[in-house]
């Protein structure tokens, strides 16, 4: 059975974090979530995951979460990564992570490094 990894929960922690209107709301559904599939494209990945459907769901303008931009670390390099939470009928159903590049400009294969180890420094503060 396919469990979150430490990223991706940060990314839905930073998420609720940034979305005080819907935390608590997203936060219980997130916790009931469970694995479907996860994709690794090397720029990036797509985590589709199911909710509780007994619960009731979001009340959000938009089918998208937009989630946080954040540092992250590579095999020991650090990359720019940005998140995006998708929602289906008002579920989160979705999250996709993709890269911006490393501080020099470059790209790591992700494939490669493997989603796993990929460790959350921190949130890049919004432009």
């Amino acid at each position: 059975m396919l469990e979150f990894t430490a990223l991706e929960q940060a990314v839905f922690k930073a998420t609720c974090e940034a979305q005080p209107e819907i935390a608590a709301s997203l936060g219980k559904l997130l916790k009931t979530a469970r694995v479907l599939d996860r994709e690794n494209t090397g720029h990036g990945f797509y985590t589709s995951f199911d909710a509780d459907r007994s619960k009731a769901p979001l009340e959000w303008p938009s089918t998208i979460v937009d989630g946080p931009d954040a540092e992250v670390e590579v095999c020991g390099e650090a990359l720019f990564m940005g998140f995006i939470l998708s929602l289906k009928d008002g579920y989160p159903a979705y999250l996709e992570g993709f890269q911006y590049c490393t501080p020099s400009g470059g790209h790591i294969d992700l494939k490669s490094a493997g989603l796993e180890g990929i460790k959350w420094i921190r949130p890049m503060p919004a432009p």
